[in-house]
């Protein structure tokens, strides 16, 4: 059991680097005139939320 809740933070912990290169590719997004600029302010937005629930559930855990 230890190594399944271990197993489990680590995949918490890895969440704050999967919504972290949301930023700069929402940047880009935006930037380029490629895709419409919407998908770049949805990416950001995207991007904070899994940075707020990781960091939500390493400090307030269950």
């Amino acid at each position: 059991m230890v190594f399944l809740r271990m197993h489990g933070q680590g995949i918490l912990a890895n969440e704050i680097f999967w919504g972290l290169w949301l930023f700069p590719c929402g940047l880009l997004v935006y930037r380029s005139r490629f895709l419409p600029r919407i998908l770049g302010v949805w990416l950001m937005l995207n991007g904070f939320a899994y940075f707020g629930t990781s960091v939500t559930g390493i400090l307030w855990p269950q």
